[in-house]
């Protein structure tokens, strides 16, 4: 990987959920777009791709939503992920 060959997809999942562990349990408060972006696409990789950008919209969406009902400004994340 660090000489820039491709990863097998399982191998490749496995780093991805082993990278958000470990974000998540040093900074529980701080997600970067990266991060977020990663755990949406492990969250979504078993549906087809089509659905895929819906299902992280409605997401997006959701948590602006809430945020707004809480009278909180959104993270940084979503703006960033949603363009």
């Amino acid at each position: 990987m660090l000489e820039g060959t491709r990863l097998h997809a399982e191998t490749e999942r496995k780093l991805r959920a082993w990278y958000l562990r470990h974000v998540a349990a040093a900074h529980p408060s701080v997600v970067d777009p990266e991060t977020a972006g990663a755990a949406l696409e492990l969250l979504t990789a078993g549906m087809p791709a089509e659905h895929r950008v819906a299902l992280a919209e409605t997401f997006l969406a959701a948590v602006s939503n809430e945020c707004r009902r809480a009278e909180l400004p959104p993270p940084e994340w979503v703006a960033a992920l949603a363009a």
